[in-house]
């Protein structure tokens, strides 16, 4: 139904193209949006990427200034290392197909970090953009970005594990979320640190996703039993790498008696539908959808009543959820302005609606 909704506007000439994202944009609320306790969070992925490059400070900056709740930062490791800020699709732009097939592990963190924009924005590591963004949001989702072998399945998984673990202790980041397309890394996090508040992925747009098991919304069991991220902020975090309450490796360790399941499931678009979501609040865990660059795509996962939604576009979001909460029957969050985000921020409104750049199909995470 999402993938046809797509299909069916992206044939439009321009004009009603535009009036047809307009119009989803302001649809009237279904049922289920208007009987959640709290609007869906709107997560900004690689930051707001309407007028800066994906994952960098601009971006990040730019989703704080929109009100977002949420930022995803891509993490992958460097070839001696260091987690940085990067999708295997930005080292390619960056390097300007030079270096056909280079992944962010097969570089030094030195070479990495010297890269630039056109724009001049550069390249960060995972800690700088954490210790950005966390004290601003609800929620940091660390994106776990694997290097693949030739036959692309990944080898670093252990090594992304602790190290992740490691950074979200080092940087006392008790709002940081870490999920993975690999099952492994998520489950090799909660031995190292069964606290930590995790996710795992589920699509099913290839073959290759299938055989996998990835289309399975429980292959990990339930229920979860981490604790909201509404309510992590302020608490103490773990002892940092080399305290006293870490180990040798500089991993954190955490009491016996802790255990816990993914708490959030990232579910790719055309996948979600009321049953899956009741399914998933059924055990316990939460549905963020990705990714949501559409219009159509957009009405119809707020129809849903999704948890939380990843997009490049937050303001735009921000904007479809306040013009939807308006209609609920209880007026705007705040009586009348921008919906009063959890973290104290507003949406500054710059732009509008219709000013928020082209919304683009959401089919990469």
């Amino acid at each position: 139904m999402m993938l046809g909704a797509w299909w069916w506007s992206s044939q439009l000439p321009e004009s009603q193209k535009r009036a047809a994202e307009s119009e989803a944009l302001l649809a009237p609320p279904s049922a289920s949006f208007c009987s959640r306790s709290r609007p869906p969070m709107v997560c900004a992925h690689g930051g707001d990427t309407t007028h800066a490059p994906p994952n960098t400070v601009s971006a990040f900056r730019n989703a704080l200034a929109a009100g977002a709740d949420c930022v995803e930062i891509d993490a992958a490791m460097s070839k001696d290392g260091v987690l940085i800020v990067m999708h295997v699709r930005e080292l390619a732009q960056l390097l300007g197909g030079s270096r056909k097939g280079v992944q962010v592990g097969d570089l030094p963190s030195s070479e990495l970090l010297a890269l630039r924009w056109p724009s001049g924005e550069y390249v960060m590591s995972v800690e700088e953009a954490v210790r950005l963004t966390s004290p601003f949001v609800d929620v940091v989702t660390l994106d776990v970005k694997n290097y693949n072998d030739k036959s692309g399945q990944p080898t670093d998984e252990l090594a992304m594990a602790e190290a992740l673990v490691g950074l979200v202790a080092a940087t006392r980041c008790t709002n940081c979320l870490v999920w993975a397309k690999s099952d492994r890394v998520v489950r090799r996090i909660l031995e190292l640190s069964p606290g930590q508040r995790t996710g795992y992925i589920v699509m099913n747009e290839t073959e290759e996703s299938r055989q996998l098991g990835m289309h399975q919304p429980l292959r990990f069991g339930g229920p979860a039993a981490a604790p909201s991220p509404h309510h992590l902020r302020g608490q103490q975090a773990p002892d940092a790498p080399g305290g006293s309450g870490s180990g040798s490796t500089g991993v954190p360790r955490q009491p016996a008696s802790v255990h816990t399941q993914p708490a959030v499931v990232g579910v790719h678009f055309a996948m979600v539908e009321p049953a899956l979501l009741n399914v998933l609040h059924g055990a316990g865990k939460q549905l963020y959808a990705w990714t949501i660059n559409h219009a159509e795509v957009l009405r119809a996962v707020l129809d849903v009543g999704v948890d939380a939604l990843v997009t490049n576009y937050p303001l735009t979001a921000l904007e479809a959820i306040e013009s939807r909460l308006t209609k609920c029957g209880g007026g705007s969050r705040n009586g009348g302005g921008r919906i009063w985000r959890p973290n104290g921020t507003r949406s500054n409104g710059a732009g509008g609606i219709d000013d928020d750049g082209p919304l683009l199909p959401g089919d990469y995470l």
